[in-house]
């Protein structure tokens, strides 16, 4: 029986998913969303669990404007401006706990907002998945994966930014793939050139090092199309103008608030401090799996200045910036090395991690890396880079982010959300490493 249920979802003709011929895609959505409604009671709705969004959302509805609240070693609070955490997912927590109030009710609607968010992205790798293989078997097969796969689950039931994250990389995949294929073809191109700009401007509200993936991308997209130069020239500088443009007015404020520029965030220096100094092991926790947040010493020098009404965020950043470079001109080759043990961080196993060093995730891990590397030999053996423009576009722009994630966190540091985020980048290859085992499986089994 069981095997007849595995046949049955290779079978065009006969599928017990689809007895009626509907769209297979709708079941691993509905999966998708009953798995993470199951959830509901393992979430956590105490005001913590909104992380730093969640103190910023607060003060905006405390009337204290777009500020964070600090505290003081003994125990009182200081409420600055900020531009601490990019807006996006602050503004979000910010909708939902003004139109249902900062109860529990607010968290639930915030939390059945990230279900709707999953089940888009899961689409959207879908769609993805249909782009680079052109086989509606693998599609389904990586959609059902996606709609079960435990970090996807578990990173819905948090209130960080991954939710978000996982939702835009997988539209910007999905439509640069589209965008590359106008460029090509000279068909709705325009249309894919405002859709990508879109993409990009709204990554960039999210996300810290999106301008690197952003800048990158564009890149990527005119070389690939420079038979087309002129056409793709034009449309990527209107991609370009338009993430411009949607991340304006956060750049304007910031200007206004600060005196300064500030394209994004102010967290770069402490991040960076954070990624590299004398107590870390490339990884950002400790050994009691607790944040690294800085030392006794560094606070000293900037604790002094919460009261001073300054640029804040500015000096935070710069001392932890500059402690940092001391760090590593006193010790180029242990930066080194730390650097490359972050990179192989993000692409192992981070047993510090709370989440990321429990048996479950590491046996989960393994399994999904083994498919990585099956579903790229795979991929080489049948020449499917070569098999459609589109397949190439697709996967050469996995490959750059891929690439960029990783020299990100081998400047900065690597965290077990940054490791989903890449999953959900590559996972269209692990659906089809899975989807080609199982047919062989299928096979063998048919034959015996």
């Amino acid at each position: 029986m069981e095997l007849f249920r595995i046949r049955s979802l290779y079978n065009a003709e006969i599928s017990i998913l689809n007895p009626k011929g509907r769209n297979q895609s709708l079941y691993p959505l509905a999966a998708a969303a009953i798995l993470r409604l199951a959830a509901l009671p393992f979430i956590s709705t105490a005001k913590p669990a909104l992380m730093e969004y969640g103190v910023i959302a607060r003060n905006l509805l405390s009337g204290l404007g777009y500020s964070f609240t600090w505290l003081h070693t003994n125990g009182s609070t200081v409420i600055l401006p900020t531009a601490y955490m990019p807006p996006g997912q602050v503004f979000i927590q910010y909708f939902f706990l003004s139109l249902f109030g900062d109860t529990t009710a607010g968290m639930l609607s915030l939390y059945i907002f990230q279900i709707v968010q999953a089940c888009l992205a899961i689409y959207l790798i879908g769609r993805i998945t249909d782009l680079l293989f052109q086989s509606k078997k693998i599609t389904i097969t990586t959609l059902w994966l996606a709609a079960i796969y435990p970090p996807f689950i578990y990173v819905t039931m948090t209130f960080g930014v991954t939710s978000s994250a996982l939702l835009l990389n997988a539209f910007l995949l999905y439509i640069g793939i589209r965008f590359s294929r106008a460029l090509r073809t000279g068909e709705e191109y325009k249309k894919f050139a405002l859709l990508f700009g879109v993409g990009c401007g709204l990554l960039l509200l999210f996300r810290g090092e999106a301008p690197v993936i952003v800048a990158s991308s564009l890149v990527l997209l005119l070389y690939i199309n420079r038979k087309f130069f002129r056409r793709s020239f034009t449309s990527i500088c209107i991609a370009a103008l338009v993430a411009a443009a949607i991340l304006a007015p956060w750049t304007i404020r910031n200007y206004l608030a600060f005196d300064r520029f500030v394209a994004i965030s102010t967290n770069g220096g402490f991040n960076f401090w954070r990624g590299n100094n004398a107590i870390t092991t490339g990884s950002p926790w400790s050994e009691s799996g607790g944040p690294i947040w800085s030392t006794d010493e560094i606070w000293a020098q900037i604790e002094p200045h919460l009261d001073r009404h300054e640029d804040y965020d500015k000096i935070n950043s710069e001392i932890h910036q500059r402690e940092a470079m001391k760090w590593i001109r006193e010790n180029p080759g242990s930066a080194a090395l730390l650097s490359l043990k972050k990179a192989l961080i993000l692409w192992t196993i981070d047993t510090r991690s709370i989440m990321g060093g429990t048996f479950a995730y590491i046996s989960i891990y393994i399994v999904t890396l083994a498919s990585l590397l099956a579903g790229i030999y795979m991929i080489r053996k049948k020449k499917i880079w070569s098999a459609s423009p589109d397949a190439k576009a697709g996967f050469s722009l996995m490959i750059l982010w891929c690439l960029v994630m990783t020299l990100t966190c081998m400047v900065f540091f690597p965290l077990p959300r940054f490791q989903v985020l890449l999953v959900g980048i590559y996972f269209p290859v692990i659906g089809f490493a899975i989807s080609e085992l199982i047919g062989k499986f299928l096979q063998r089994s048919r034959q015996a």
